[in-house]
């Protein structure tokens, strides 16, 4: 999964057009004229869904599953036009696009309903998404008082300086922080831990909690701050005595981010 979501992260174009292609096929199935237009747009983008969130183990395989079913459904009435079309080769006959309620006071309390539940879940969806943009999003705020990416220049354990071996799984590489409550640790050994995290800015420090049982408190420390490319952290993780100077990383320097798009290469960049 976490494989999948660094995919669709690198590039912003591509998860645009992956999002658009699902509003797409969802907006033409709102008309009766565009059903199986949406329908066929819908079934050809969560196939790719479903089969993603099966093959990289994401969370969500029977909603997907239910989404793309629920298109197949749609379809049914239309398959035997669409097969003397498609594969028949045969002319066919245009689809009844009669109301299925004759009376019009009928039509009208229909029209109503489906205007009311269309406008409820559109606006609590876009009212929970612009909820999550803000408190994850690239613009969310406020920032924690430690933000940003950072290697590990130094790592002292109960009072030992700790060479940067791949063979110590203790040692940490990386640390990184982008969210106020969450920080993640790289380790030597490739490992990722994450804490839940609690600041009081006016004692400089951070206590950490385990982030499967965020009542379990599982260190604390003091950070310094000496310029705007270095930190220090001074504390206690577990029963360890530990003092961690880091670098900060300029992300505009990643590779992902300054590679930048090229119509024409000479030369596979496969990095």
């Amino acid at each position: 999964m976490g494989l999948l979501w660094t995919f669709m992260g690198v590039s912003t174009p591509y998860t645009v057009f992956a999002g658009a292609m699902e509003t797409l096929g969802g907006v033409l199935l709102f008309f009766r004229r565009t059903t199986t237009l949406g329908a066929l747009v819908t079934i050809a983008v969560m196939t790719n869904v479903f089969v993603l969130n099966m093959c990289y183990d994401v969370p969500v395989k029977q909603f997907s599953l239910h989404l793309l079913l629920m298109a197949v459904f749609l379809l049914l009435p239309d398959l035997r036009r669409l097969a003397n079309v498609l594969v028949l080769n045969r002319p066919t006959e245009p689809a009844n696009l009669a109301p299925p309620l004759s009376a019009r006071w009928a039509r009208i309390a229909g029209l109503v309903l489906c205007v009311l539940f269309l406008g409820y879940q559109l606006f609590t969806n876009v009212q929970g998404n612009l909820q999550r943009s803000n408190q994850f999003g690239p613009g969310a705020a406020p920032k924690p008082p430690v933000y940003g990416a950072f290697e590990v220049e130094e790592f002292i354990r109960n009072g030992r300086s700790m060479p940067p071996l791949l063979t110590d799984a203790g040692r940490w590489r990386r640390l990184t922080v982008l969210y106020p409550e969450v920080l993640s640790v790289r380790w030597m050994d490739n490992s990722l831990h994450r804490y839940w995290t609690q600041y009081v800015p006016a004692k400089h420090s951070i206590a950490l909690a385990a982030f499967e049982a965020k009542d379990t408190r599982q260190g604390a420390f003091t950070y310094t701050i000496p310029d705007n490319d270095h930190l220090v952290l001074q504390g206690t993780l577990l029963k360890d005595a530990i003092t961690v100077k880091l670098r900060k990383l300029d992300p505009s320097k990643f590779l992902l981010v300054s590679r930048g798009f090229h119509w024409v290469s000479e030369i596979p960049f496969n990095r």
